[in-house]
């Protein structure tokens, strides 16, 4: 003798899995997790030496100043950044040859490309970057 389900049980059921299904539907429509600002910083074209520029100019830490660049990214307002560099720039502020992030090895290349002594060319990585010229420095190393 074979049994089936009684009719409730099944409703049951069913209900069941219409409601775990409208739930993960639920979830998968919500809005996705918004990237902290310093990890918009850090997938965008912006370098330490530009966090460097905008904490001098703002008196801020560069921590501060790359969440605030990441900030202005995600708000839909990053097209002011470039112009808060030049600000700073043009107040005198510069990126030293450890605010690049390039190697001795970087320079020591650079340096025959260039012509130039290995100090020399770590000065002139330094004002590419302090220019926001970072791909000047890149093409040149073959990046």
């Amino acid at each position: 003798m074979t049994r089936y389900p009684s009719r409730p049980r099944r409703r049951f059921a069913l209900t069941l899995m219409m409601s775990t299904s409208l739930t993960l539907a639920a979830v998968s429509l919500a809005a996705p997790a918004q990237a902290s600002p310093e990890d918009v910083f850090f997938s965008s074209s912006y370098t330490y030496c530009d966090a460097k520029l905008i904490s001098e100019l703002w008196g801020i830490s560069i921590d501060n100043a790359k969440s605030q660049i990441g900030q202005k990214i995600i708000n839909g307002i990053g097209d002011n950044v470039p112009t808060i560099l030049a600000e700073s720039r043009h107040a005198g502020n510069r990126c030293d040859w450890v605010d690049t992030g390039y190697a001795y090895s970087d320079a020591q290349e650079l340096s025959g490309v260039w012509g130039t002594d290995v100090d020399q060319a770590k000065a002139k990585i330094a004002a590419y970057l302090t220019n926001g010229e970072k791909a000047v420095v890149d093409r040149a190393l073959g990046r």
